[in-house]
C-alpha cells in the first residue's frame, strides 16, 4: 500500500469520525431543546428548584447592530440595541 493511500485511509477514518460526531451532536441538541421546552412548560416560565436542581429565566439585552452605527464615539448604543431575549438556564446547585 502506498504512503498516499495510507494517508488517505487515515484521513477518511478521522473525517468519518468527525462526521459521525456532528450527526450525534445534532441529535443531542434536538433532544436538549425538547427537554428544555418540556421543563419550561412544566414550570410555566417561572424559576423552579427541587432537590439540588434549579431552572430559571433571565432577560438579557439584545445584541448591538454595530454596522448601523455611523460613529461609535459618544453614541448611545442602546438606541441601536435589538429587542431583549429570554434565556433559559438549568444549573446544578
Amino acid at each position: 500500500m502506498s504512503r498516499i493511500t495510507l494517508k488517505g485511509e487515515a484521513w477518511l477514518m478521522k473525517a468519518q469520525a468527525l462526521y459521525d460526531l456532528k450527526i450525534a451532536r445534532k441529535e443531542l441538541e434536538k433532544q436538549e431543546a425538547n427537554l428544555s421546552r418540556e421543563i419550561q412548560k412544566m414550570t410555566e416560565g417561572k424559576s423552579f428548584q427541587y432537590k439540588g436542581m434549579m431552572s430559571f429565566f433571565e432577560e438579557r439585552k439584545g445584541s448591538v447592530n454595530y454596522a448601523a452605527i455611523p460613529e461609535l464615539i459618544g453614541v448611545d448604543v442602546d438606541v441601536y440595541r435589538k429587542p431583549p431575549i429570554i434565556v433559559f438556564k438549568l444549573v446544578k446547585v
